[in-house]
């Protein structure tokens, strides 16, 4: 307990285990006390595991549960938008990074969903951060506003695209419009670059100066697939898709010509965004049945993390127009672990195995999710690794990737008992880092392979035995690729 005597105070130590996610502490003399609620963060790391995919009229389903990973929700949907409907309220809730694509990805989920007063205040709020953000040259870097040494790198003109398509031009991009024009004779013979720089052409609705600076790129000099169909519709040609079709075992259709790299292959970001591409080609040829085998491969391989919310927002973008259907099939027949159903959308849990079974006239769609937090993981990574050592207020991270990799998110956890010093190393590797109350989230724009070393100064407040949660490293756009240690004890004297 505490005493307390006229002038002096004497403390105790309480020991206080908290059984859930928070704590609630109440201490009182006589009639006057205070209750004070603390959040207490879990040990371990959290784990998910999704599918989504599409099922064909009188068909069957079985849906596959790993009792180790806790019940399991189910989602059944009369078209793709309602499906989709629930990544995008995932996206807008997000709210564990700052970056300016990142604002605006939760920004264009936002603007997709119903209208609340809390929506509309979060995205005026966000809206207000981009314009503050918004640089001199009118454009964005990838975090904050860019700096005169950060002014015409790279990688701000696709942070400025994203930005853009979420938030709306202005009535004046007087200064935008300059800022390309410079970067046009600056990238002259920088064929990746130009493409970009006509990209953004495109966006702020200069098709024809787009359409001029593809013209002047070479056919043979863009490597990746979608930038050279990215080309060829720029310039008005017609695409040969049919000699990068793809049929899957499933009656799905993707479109790729890459069989080369599988780093980047296992992903399938190369294969997403051409299939998107051809999307919109086959809409715009009014073919109903590809666009149907598209959408099949699309949400079978698209969401549940695969790749990052940014891609999964441009698969909803692309297939959106998709529905809702007018004049539902009303004769179907549906039932989810033998319950038949009354009425879409329909969601449940199963703690075990489940069938789906559907008669009907259209197709419907069928999502999966098993959400759990893993107390004790183990070390693993996927091209790269993260080790962490605590050592007298010192928290040193190192990460290793074998190829060099673009656009990297490093998480660190931090000892309960620390604050953060007010002295911090930057790395020459980080561009910007952001402290939270259990962790600092580090950003780099480029890791190139090898060994690269993060610290975080720290002050040693209150001394006892502390859970130190797994450190985590992964690309922003393809988490896929990622890492994370184990969980380790540490002690503060």
């Amino acid at each position: 307990g505490v005493d307390r005597i006229k002038g002096e105070s004497v403390s105790d130590t309480l020991h206080a285990v908290a059984e859930g996610d928070s704590l609630c502490m109440q201490f009182s003399y006589k009639t006057d006390g205070e209750k004070r609620c603390v959040k207490v963060y879990p040990q371990g790391l959290q784990m998910i595991e999704g599918h989504y995919f599409m099922m064909d009229s009188d068909s069957v389903a079985t849906l596959a549960y790993k009792p180790e990973y806790g019940e399991m929700k189910v989602g059944v949907y009369g078209d793709a938008r309602e499906m989709m409907m629930s990544s995008v309220e995932k996206i807008a809730k997000q709210d564990w990074c700052g970056s300016n694509d990142f604002l605006a990805n939760r920004l264009r989920a936002l603007k997709m969903l119903p209208t609340t007063k809390e929506r509309s205040r979060e995205i005026k709020k966000i809206e207000k951060t981009l314009r503050k953000n918004r640089g001199e040259n009118g454009m964005w870097c990838w975090w904050g506003k860019p700096s005169v040494k950060l002014m015409g790198t790279v990688a701000d003109m696709w942070v400025t695209e994203r930005v853009l398509e979420a938030l709306g031009m202005s009535e004046n991009e007087t200064a935008l419009e300059s800022e390309l024009a410079f970067r046009r004779e600056k990238y002259r013979g920088k064929w990746d670059c130009l493409l970009d720089i006509a990209k953004l052409y495109k966006v702020i609705g200069h098709e024809e100066t787009a359409k001029e600076i593809a013209l002047e790129i070479p056919d043979d000099s863009i490597r990746n697939t979608y930038l050279r169909i990215e080309k060829q519709m720029m310039e008005g040609y017609d695409v040969r898709f049919d000699t990068m079709r793809h049929i899957t075992y499933t009656d799905g259709s993707y479109y790729s010509y890459s069989k080369g790299d599988s780093y980047w292959r296992n992903v399938t970001a190369e294969e997403v965004w051409t299939t998107m591409q051809a999307y919109r080609y086959f809409e715009k040829k009014n073919d109903r049945k590809e666009c149907k085998r598209i959408k099949r491969w699309l949400l079978q391989y698209s969401f549940g993390g695969v790749l990052s919310e940014w891609f999964e927002m441009q698969v909803v973008k692309t297939l959106w127009n998709d529905g809702p259907i007018e004049g539902k099939d009303t004769l179907w027949q549906i039932s989810v672990g033998g319950k038949s159903l009354e009425k879409l959308p329909y969601h449940t849990t199963v703690d075990s195995e489940a069938q789906v079974d559907y008669k009907g006239l259209r197709d419907i769609y069928v999502s999966t999710e098993q959400n759990w937090w893993n107390k004790t993981p183990e070390a693993q990574g996927n091209g790269m690794t993260i080790n962490t050592v605590y050592d007298k207020g010192v928290l040193t991270v190192e990460v290793t990737v074998e190829k060099t990799a673009e656009n990297v998110i490093v998480s660190i956890p931090v000892p309960a008992g620390c604050s953060y010093s007010d002295n911090q190393e930057k790395s020459n590797s980080e561009m910007y880092r952001e402290e939270y109350r259990d962790r600092v989230n580090i950003y780099c724009y480029q890791l190139r392979e090898g060994k690269h070393t993060f610290k975080v100064r720290l002050n040693e407040r209150y001394p006892g035995a502390y859970t130190l949660n797994p450190a985590q490293v992964r690309l922003v756009d393809y988490p896929v690729f990622n890492a994370n240690n184990e969980t380790k004890k540490v002690r503060i004297k």
